[in-house]
């Protein structure tokens, strides 16, 4: 399994979009569509029922209030999840990621099962970074080959 996820330079988004749009992709729900029951039952397959609860109303545009497990921990959860299926995963331009985003990407990379999937992430280090501290921080404890790439336009 493949799943994409970019993080854009809009600062508005909800915390964690790049992650909630690739769980988006993977339950296949359109954008701005709340999810239903066929989504929390697939759901509750992989994760634990409060970060069901969670995801599904992290995933409701409508959805402004409380979650009973917070959102980056119920995301890393089901990446773990995710991975555990030796899944390739990939976000892109992680220059531009809000803290919930590296957050997320910190938890999960550091499940036990994180080392099932292949794991691409990518940034430019010729633009600055939203939160430098904390991207530098991830890339250095992740375990990770760097490959140089020119640029791809």
């Amino acid at each position: 399994m493949f799943l994409y996820g970019r993080a854009h330079q809009m600062r508005d988004g909800r915390p964690c979009q790049p992650i909630l749009r690739m769980l988006q992709r993977y339950l296949g729900l359109p954008k701005n569509t709340a999810p239903g029951e066929r989504e929390r039952e697939h759901l509750a397959t992989l994760i634990p029922p409060g970060s069901v609860t969670t995801l599904m109303r992290a995933l409701d545009p409508r959805f402004d209030g409380a979650t009973p497990v917070s959102v980056p921990i119920a995301l890393s959860e089901w990446l773990g999840a995710v991975a555990a299926n030796a899944s390739l995963l990939f976000l892109d331009d992680l220059q531009h990621a809000d803290l919930g985003t590296i957050q997320v990407l910190g938890f999960a990379l550091s499940a036990p099962t994180a080392g099932k999937a292949l794991w691409l992430l990518s940034h430019n280090e010729a633009l600055p970074a939203r939160h430098p501290e904390e991207l530098n921080d991830l890339l250095e404890r992740v375990a990770a080959e760097t490959i140089d790439l020119a640029p791809l336009d």
